[in-house]
């Protein structure tokens, strides 16, 4: 995770839409296979749990044969054990990486969403590229012209 930089990632450069564009779907990608890796992790750390807890389930009956333990007592002492209690911590860990790497996903997405957005008002000349100079409005500038064109003279009658 620590090749990627989010807040240089989720940046837009609205002066160059177009190199946005195409490096979106680059850049949403390895965050998408970040996060694909991350959802794995907490799957093999989640059985890992289911075996630690087991293993030391066995043990402990073991340890204990010559005592009457109860399942209540079996499980409060598996739940207390040091292995059982590291790999609860691992799993724990992945779990936050895994949430942070969707968090960082869904920004991606928002990212594109407002691409889109810009793109879509640039290209209705709508957007301004800077205060002093703003984009022509070309949709008001052909309509008129449009307009003349494509009226026909009505007959009279």
């Amino acid at each position: 995770m620590n090749e990627y930089d989010i807040n240089r990632d989720i940046e837009i450069d609205s002066y160059n839409l177009e190199a946005e564009c195409i490096t979106m779907a680059s850049t949403y990608y390895k965050y998408a296979e970040m996060n694909r890796q991350a959802k794995s992790l907490v799957s093999k750390k989640a059985d890992n749990v289911k075996v630690v807890r087991a293993v030391r389930s066995i043990a402990i009956r073991e340890e204990n044969k010559d005592k009457k333990l109860t399942v209540d007592m079996v499980a409060a002492l598996v739940d207390s054990d040091s292995q059982v209690a590291e790999a609860n911590r691992e799993l724990r860990e992945a779990e936050a990486t895994f949430d942070k790497i969707a968090v960082m996903v869904k920004s991606m997405e928002i990212k594109k969403s407002e691409l889109d957005n810009l793109v879509k008002l640039k290209c209705n000349s709508m957007y301004v590229d800077s205060p002093a100079r703003p984009t022509r409005d070309l949709n008001s500038e052909t309509s008129g012209e449009y307009l003349r064109k494509s009226m026909s003279s009505v007959p009279n009658r």
